[in-house]
C-alpha cells in the first residue's frame, strides 16, 4: 500500500456497507478528531450550532448504517444485549444505595459503550480495515498538531472535558497501535514514522497504563507475526531477550534523547524520568483501593456490592472505581457471578483469536490491549467502547469463521 494511492475500502464492499463503515470510522476517530473538530466549532460559531451539526451527522450516519445492522446482528446477540440491560435495570432494585451512581454512569453505558457491542458483532473488518488506518494516521497528527500548538490537550482541557493525559493517552492509544501493526506489515516509512510519533506523544502524557499496553501489543504482535512466518520460539526469545538488553545498557542514552525530544516539543517527560528512575510501576493510591476493596468484598462475598457499588466504597461517584476489570467485576457481582464472567470474557478473548485471522486477528489484538488489558491498569468496563466492541466481535467469530468456510467452498 502507497501512501499516494489510498484504497479505503475491500473490492468487495458494497455501498450499503460503506455507509455503515461511515459510522464505524466516526466512532473509531470519536477521539481525537471528531472531539477536536467538536471543541473547535465551540469556539467558532458557539455550541448550539455545533451540538446541531453534530447531531445531524450522527442521525445521518446512524441511519445509513441500519440496513447493514438490521442485516447482520443475530438472535444470540439480541439476547445478551437484553441481558445486559436487564441486569443493569435490575441493580436499581437489588442495590438502590447505588442508584446515583448508576444514573451517573447510564449515560456513557447506554450511549457509548453499550451500542459498540452492536457494532462489534456485526461489522467485518477485514473489509474496511484500510480505513481505519488512514483515520488513525489523521489521528496521530491531529494530537500532535494540538499538543504542539497549545500543549497537551489543553484545548479539551479549556472546553471542561476529556481534558485528563490518561483520558487522552488512552483515546490515542488504539491508532497507535493499529498504526504500528501496520508497520510491521507493509514496512513502510508512513506508518513507521507515524508510529513513532504516537509513541513519543503518549509517553508525554505521563501515564504508564497506555505504555504498559503498547509494549504487551508489539510482543503480541511480533509473536503471531514470527509464528505465521514459520519462525522458531527461539528467534522470537532472542528477539524478546535483544530489546530487553537494548533498553538496559542504553537506558541513559533513551533517557537523554527523549528527553531532549520532549522537551523540544513543550512535552511532558515525567514519565520518561520516572521509567529510568525505577518507579514505573509503583502505584500507592491503586493498591490502596485494592486493598479495601478486597476487605469490603469479604463482608459480602456471594453477591457483591451490585453494578457501581465501587464507587461507594472509595467515596467518589465520578472516579471511585477500582482501576482494574478484575476487581470491579468481583466487587460489583462477588465470587461466584463475577468470577463467571471474567470466565466468559476470558474464552470470548481466546475464540476470537482462535477464528480470526489475518487483519482481523491483529484488529482483535488492537481491541484486546485497549479494551481488555487497558481495564486492568485503569478505567471502568462501564464507559469503555472498546471493551465492549472487543466482546461482540468475539462473540461472532467461530460463526464468522464456519460462513466464511462455506463461502469458500462454493465459490471454489
Amino acid at each position: 500500500m502507497k501512501f499516494v494511492n489510498i484504497k479505503l475500502f475491500d473490492n468487495s464492499v458494497s455501498t450499503e456497507e460503506k455507509r455503515f463503515f461511515y459510522l464505524i470510522a466516526l466512532v473509531w476517530g470519536h477521539f481525537p478528531i471528531l472531539h477536536f473538530l467538536e471543541a473547535l466549532s465551540n469556539r467558532v460559531v458557539g455550541p448550539l450550532v455545533t451540538l446541531i451539526l453534530f447531531a445531524l451527522l450522527w442521525t445521518v450516519t446512524i441511519f445509513g448504517a441500519m440496513g447493514v445492522i438490521a442485516k447482520r446482528l443475530k438472535s444470540a446477540s439480541v439476547i445478551v444485549l437484553f441481558l445486559i440491560l436487564f441486569i443493569y435495570g435490575f441493580n436499581y432494585i437489588l442495590f438502590p444505595q447505588n442508584i446515583d451512581a448508576l444514573n451517573y454512569n447510564a449515560g456513557p453505558f447506554f450511549l457509548s459503550a453499550l451500542p459498540c457491542f452492536i457494532l462489534g458483532s456485526v461489522v467485518q473488518v477485514r473489509k474496511g480495515i484500510d480505513f481505519l488506518y488512514y483515520i488513525s494516521l489523521l489521528s496521530i497528527l491531529a494530537q500532535y498538531s494540538f499538543s504542539f500548538v497549545y500543549g497537551n490537550n489543553q484545548i479539551l482541557a479549556d472546553e471542561g472535558e476529556g481534558g485528563d493525559q490518561l483520558t487522552a493517552a488512552y483515546n490515542l492509544l488504539p491508532h497507535v497501535l493499529l498504526t504500528i501493526y501496520y508497520f510491521i506489515k507493509k514496512r513502510n516509512w508512513v506508518p513507521g514514522l507515524l508510529s513513532i510519533l504516537g509513541v513519543i506523544l503518549l509517553i508525554s502524557f505521563g501515564s504508564r497504563g497506555p505504555i504498559l499496553c503498547l509494549l504487551i501489543f508489539v510482543f503480541l504482535t511480533v509473536f503471531f507475526t514470527m509464528r505465521e512466518r514459520k519462525y522458531s520460539p527461539v528467534k522470537y526469545l532472542y528477539f524478546v531477550l535483544i530489546c530487553l538488553g537494548l533498553l538496559v545498557l542504553f537506558s541513559q542514552a533513551w533517557q537523554f534523547i527523549i528527553e531532549a525530544i520532549l522537551s523540544s516539543q513543550n512535552m511532558s517527560d515525567r514519565l520518561a524520568v520516572k521509567l529510568m528512575e525505577g518507579g514505573f510501576l509503583e502505584s500507592d493510591d491503586r493498591n490502596e483501593i485494592k486493598l479495601l476493596l478486597i476487605k469490603k468484598l469479604s463482608e459480602y462475598p456471594i453477591m457483591g456490592y451490585g453494578v457501581a457499588g465501587d464507587r461507594l466504597v472509595i467515596g467518589s461517584i465520578e472516579s471511585g472505581y477500582a482501576h482494574n476489570l478484575i476487581y470491579e467485576m468481583l466487587f460489583s457481582f462477588g465470587y461466584v457471578f463475577g468470577g463467571g464472567l471474567l470466565i466468559v470474557i476470558t474464552i470470548q478473548i481466546f475464540k476470537g483469536l482462535k477464528y480470526y485471522s489475518g487483519d482481523e486477528k491483529y484488529f482483535v489484538l488492537v481491541l484486546i490491549s485497549c479494551g481488555f488489558i487497558g481495564l486492568l491498569f485503569s478505567g471502568t468496563y462501564l464507559n469503555s467502547k472498546w471493551f465492549f466492541f472487543l466482546m461482540g466481535v468475539c462473540s461472532v467469530a467461530k460463526e464468522n469463521f464456519i460462513l466464511e468456510r462455506i463461502v469458500y467452498k462454493i465459490q471454489s
